[in-house]
């Protein structure tokens, strides 16, 4: 279980110094970025502190002079992965969400293993909070109450993690699963007659087009929202 008051202490404080045993030779930057580094290229499941501590040179031991366990270097990693959020404070609602999903979305594709860290109750770190501020900044001129506000960012995030997962759990790529699809649909052309009606079409979605489409209609709805905010 982690220690949620290291956790906050952690991302929020000083970092302790530790006070017993030789003089520090690491630093907690080079443990989350070593951290990062692992998780980037192995995801979140080999980040251990034995890894880490290996990559570094060090004991397993040494590494718990900085960080209590792997909970609340998952936590610092996070913070530090997904960086401060961009000012989306001179723009409208709708461009300022859609920059705001976009610019996750980027994020997320260069550290796809963030929502898998991101989950549940847990102490949020500055970065991580400053993409909430600005989130909900976007929607401060809008007429919506809190809660609905709180929502529609929820919305988006989860937008943005299920194309994230989508992309990250593919083992194949696009050209290779075309090439199946088109096989399945040659071999059963009358059983899947929509299916091949979609796939044949030259102009279909993507991975990004369908994160345009899927952003698209979400704040073709959060519009919905907004006027009727304004009305009542």
């Amino acid at each position: 279980m982690p220690d949620h008051a290291r956790t906050h202490e952690l991302l929020w404080g000083t970092p302790r110094a530790p006070r017993r045993g030789p003089r520090p030779s690491m630093t907690l930057d080079a443990i989350v970025e070593t951290g990062i580094d692992i998780a980037d290229r192995e995801g979140v499941a080999g980040v251990t502190m034995q890894k880490v501590a290996a990559a570094l040179g060090a004991t397993k031991m040494a590494i718990y002079r900085y960080v209590p366990g792997r909970d609340e270097l998952l936590a610092v990693m996070l913070d530090r992965a997904i960086g401060g959020a961009p000012d989306l404070s001179t723009i409208g609602w709708r461009d300022g969400l859609a920059d705001f999903a976009r610019k996750m979305y980027a994020r997320s594709a260069a550290h796809p293993w963030i929502f898998d860290v991101a989950n549940g109750v847990r102490v949020y770190g500055p970065n991580e909070l400053s993409w909430l501020e600005a989130g909900l900044g976007t929607l401060a001129t809008t007429t919506l109450p809190g809660p609905a506000r709180l929502d529609t960012i929820v919305l988006v995030t989860a937008h943005v993690r299920m194309l994230t997962a989508q992309h990250t759990q593919s083992q194949a790529t696009e050209t290779e699963i075309a090439a199946l699809m088109a096989k399945i649909l040659t071999q059963q052309p009358d059983s899947f007659r929509h299916v091949a009606s979609v796939f044949s079409d030259p102009d279909r979605a993507g991975r990004d087009n369908a994160f345009d489409f899927g952003l698209s209609r979400i704040l073709d709805g959060v519009a919905v929202l907004v006027e009727q905010s304004h009305e009542s």
